[in-house]
């Protein structure tokens, strides 16, 4: 009887040990799965870093005579890359509206082959040459940044 008492006992610890054992391998199970969660989610906001982050700086244009009813638009600025990748075949486009927000011209000139991360590439003297529109000159200019790979 007293053996028997005993095996009860020791089945009653093993039972309570194996629940135990069941309960933290699900709560270790839940952290892991939330922490790998959480690693991914890091991982991929520092791959977004790393990517080449193009700036437009110091964009500046002045409207010009052309000749006739044309006229040119010069620009000038300077392409910033503030990821660490480098950036391949960055481009600008440059486009030219009036007044009334039409487009009169625009352009894509290449910048640059290769932008390295964390550095910056001026242009200079970029010419668009546009028609005067029925509403008038050059009201105002935009500038896009392209860049076609990176690594």
């Amino acid at each position: 009887m007293k053996a028997m008492r005993k095996q009860k006992m020791i089945n009653a610890i093993f039972g309570c040990i194996i629940i135990l054992l069941a309960i933290l391998s699900g709560w270790f199970y839940i952290k892991i799965t939330n922490l790998e969660g959480q690693n991914t989610e890091l991982r991929s906001q520092v791959d977004a870093l790393e990517k080449p982050q193009l700036h437009l700086i110091n964009f500046a244009w002045s409207d010009n005579p052309y000749g006739g009813d044309y006229r040119e638009v010069i620009a000038n600025g300077t392409v910033f890359n503030s990821g660490t990748l480098k950036a391949h075949m960055v481009d600008v486009k440059i486009t030219v509206y009036d007044s009334q927000n039409n487009t009169l011209r625009e352009e894509l000139f290449p910048i640059s082959s290769i932008l390295l991360g964390k550095s910056y590439v001026n242009f200079n003297d970029l010419h668009v040459v546009y028609h005067v529109s029925e509403f008038g000159f050059a009201h105002h200019v935009e500038a896009e940044l392209y860049f076609s790979g990176y690594s």
